[in-house]
Parts: structure tokens; sequence; C-alpha cells
């Protein structure tokens, strides 16, 4: 008998079109052996991806076969499956309902665990309701605590990597080319740490990825912690119209400079950025709450990347002992963020200045309280002003044109590809214009190569 929580209809009809087709048997990544409530079924489906895993022909008589040797034979059920075949468009809905009762009996089950924990006059309830908040969230993408099996993991692992292949799973672009040809861009669950010294160019950095990904349609959270609204919008007209940040702080514009700005802002106005400002939202500044306010976004579709200027100035509900200790909670919180939303996050964050004679070109070691900020990042870039030729950030190359390169209040910025979980380290060089807050690579290949 068929109810909300087994379909066994929907079970045998999807176990026989894998039987008669092999385009469908190679659906089996949208399923887990764990979706069939029935147990013949589900070891049906178990040796179906067997074989269809092992490049092996998928058939009545194939299936039967691989059964009969682990002893889970139910020829009978299978016979009954061949013959409900649905039509190929109807194959979908069929997938569609086993999963959904499945979905259906996980939930069941998480609820009634929180109806355990709620009846339990022994746990405090700030605690019951994180435990259930947590395994909803867990419910909601599809972990529900279940172990993977190897099988689950090739699977999915291929399942991704043919996404990816077919340009189905794509990268957020930092709109710098080095980077981007490096590592492919900044992928959905990763947690990227932006470290500089002060006035290197680190708030102008994040807002040049954040632009970068939103013109190619990611939606883009930026949340400042160290300016103001009004400060922002003044670093990115600069940015987009190519005026001088200090004409645009002292109101001393031209005719030409205002056709410049309204000619820059149609542009910049059809961008999916979205802005959070400590004086309109001082609760953000707790990652906790952070945290919530992330959840009600991501429901609503407003962000792919968020952007954190700058990460020491956050701070956490949780009492802490050391400064070191309260960024280490932000920052675990916030790679917790990553996971749990399908969302990148890149985070600013201040890099202490070096010891009398050591190099000035920086080091992970040179994050403020690095060891939790260098262990739970995927990527660490840090940015370096060489300010002589002689600095050792600077390219060899490059020497020769120090003048030519650093004319016009130009910054020669080393760019140290710290760490990658999922690339190699290394280093490339761009230009940073302080006064239009614009990041440009080096063309080697004009008059400055």
């Amino acid at each position: 008998m068929n109810t909300i929580f087994f379909d066994n209809e929907a079970e045998l009809s999807v176990i026989g079109a894998m039987l008669q087709s092999i385009d469908t048997a190679k659906r089996h990544a949208d399923l887990t052996e764990d979706d069939f409530a029935n147990p013949d079924a589900r070891a049906a489906f178990r040796a179906i991806r067997s074989l269809v895993l092992a490049g092996e022909p998928v058939d009545l008589v194939t299936v039967n076969s691989a059964l009969a040797k682990t002893g889970a034979d139910n020829t009978e059920l299978r016979i009954r499956a061949n013959d409900l075949v649905p039509a190929p468009s109807a194959i979908g809905s069929y997938i569609r309902a086993v999963r959904e009762c499945s979905q259906r009996r996980k939930l069941d089950s998480v609820i009634r665990s929180i109806a355990n924990a709620v009846g339990d006059g022994m746990r405090e309830i700030p605690g019951v309701i994180s435990d259930a908040q947590q395994a909803l969230r867990e419910f909601g993408f599809g972990r529900g605590g279940a172990l993977l099996s190897m099988s689950d993991m090739i699977v999915k692992g291929y399942a991704d990597i043919e996404k990816r292949a077919s340009g189905g799973l794509k990268l957020i672009p930092t709109g710098i080319p080095d980077l981007d040809r490096s590592v492919g861009g900044i992928e959905p669950g990763e947690y990227w740490i932006i470290g500089a010294r002060p006035s290197t160019g680190k708030s102008a950095a994040g807002m040049h990825i954040a632009q970068a990904a939103a013109r190619k349609g990611y939606k883009v959270i930026v949340l400042s912690l160290e300016m103001t609204a009004e400060q922002y919008m003044q670093r990115i007209f600069s940015n987009a119209a190519y005026i001088d940040g200090q004409k645009l702080r002292s109101g001393q514009l031209t005719e030409a400079d205002f056709s410049d700005l309204t000619d820059s802002m149609p542009k910049i106005a059809e961008l999916p950025i979205f802005f959070a400002f400590p004086d309109a939202l001082p609760d953000l500044r707790h990652v906790e709450r952070l945290n919530m306010a992330m959840q009600r976004w991501k429901d609503e579709g407003r962000c792919d990347l968020l952007v954190i200027d700058y990460l020491q100035q956050m701070d956490t509900e949780k009492r802490c002992k050391s400064p070191y200790e309260s960024v280490s909670e932000v920052t675990k919180a916030l790679q917790r963020m990553t996971r749990e939303y399908k969302i990148a996050i890149v985070a600013l964050s201040q890099l202490s200045r070096p010891a009398p004679g050591r190099s000035l070109l920086p080091r992970l070691s040179d994050l403020r309280e690095s060891g939790a900020i260098e262990q739970d990042a995927d990527g660490v870039l840090l940015l370096h002003h060489c300010e002589t030729a002689g600095d050792d950030g600077f390219w060899p190359e490059d020497v020769k044109n120090f003048d030519a390169l650093t004319a016009g209040d130009k910054r020669y910025i080393a760019v140290i590809q710290a760490k990658g979980r999922q690339c190699s380290v290394g280093k490339f060089e761009m230009l940073f214009q302080p006064e239009i807050m614009r990041f440009t690579p080096i063309d080697r290949k004009g008059h400055v190569a």
C-alpha cells in the first residue's frame, strides 16, 4: 500500500526503467540506495549502479546474476518491475516521487528526534533550539547525518566532473587574470582570505572581485564593517568613472567629471551587488547574527558570494578569553557557512608588520591571529606594495621598467598565492591606482616589457 512515506509502484517503475534503458540506468546519480524503502528494490538499485560503474550491460539477466552472487535474490519482484516501465518522459516524475518519499521519511525521523529532545526535561532550551536548527539545516542540504559509501562518493564525484566538463558548474571569477588562470575562480563552498597591510588596497581588491563576479551574473553581498555607505560609493564611483577619489571627496568636479559620473551610473546600477553596513545592521558584526541573515538571503536567492571587509572587525556572541579565540570562532563559523549555504566567502584581513631585519614580503604567519585563519581558509592571497625596485616582491624582469610601471602614482603590487587547497602556491604581479581604486594586470607585451 502506497503512503506519503512509501510509493512502491514508483520504486518498481524506476527499477524497471533502469532495466530497460542504459540511459535511464545512468541516472542512478539522482538517487541513493537509501531512497528505496523496499529492500528488494534497494538491492536491485545497488546492483544496477555497480554494473553501470563497471561499464557492464544492464538488463534483467545481468542484474539477476549480480544479485545471485550476493544472495539477495528476488527474481519475481524484478520481473514485475520489468513490466512496469513508464514512458521515457515520465521517468523523471517517478524518480522525484521516490526521492520525495525518502525525504519525508528522513524529515519525519528528524522531527521525532527534535520532539524527543523537547520532552527531555534535563535539556536546556537554548541547546535544544540550536540542535534542532542544525538538524533541520543538515536535512535541508541533503546530509541528514548519513554516511556515504565509497560507491556513493564515486557517483557524486563523477557526476560533479561531468557537470564541470559540460559547463554546468561554473567557478566565480575574481577578475584577476593570473589568479583566474591559476585556480579557475572561486568555487561555491570555498572560503578565501585576502591579507594586506594598511593602505595596500585590500578593500579595493575585495570590491574588484565583487564587481567581476557580478558582471558574470553572480549575486554578491558586501559586508562593510569599516566604511560607511557614502565612503564605499565614493570608491565605486571613482573606479567606474575614472575620477580621482579626492575630487569626489571634496566635491570639486568639473562638468566633464559630472558627465563621466552620470555615464557610469547605469552600468554599475545593473550589477547584482547588495551592501550591508554596521550603522544600519549592527548585529551583523556578530558571526551568529550574520549566519541567521545569510540563511534568509540564501533562501531569497540573493547571495552567491559574500565579501567581508574586514575579518578582524567581526565578533562572536560567545565569551572568549582572547582575540585569538574570538577570531578562531569567527573564522570557523565562516568556513561552515560556505559549506552549509553553498556560497563563496572572501574575507579581507589585516597583516602584521614584519619584525625588523626581516624581508617585507608577507607570509602566512603575518595574518593576525594567523593560526585559525590559515587553517580554516581554502585559499589565501597576500598583497604587498613594492615601493622600490629592490623590493623582494619585484619580478626581476620588471626591475628595469620600474619608473614606467609606477608612473602616475601607480603602485606595483605583488600578489602572493600563499595557500590553496585545490591549487598550487605562487606569486604574480598587478598594478594598483589608488586614486581611482583600480587594479590592472601588467602588460609585459607593451612598452614596459
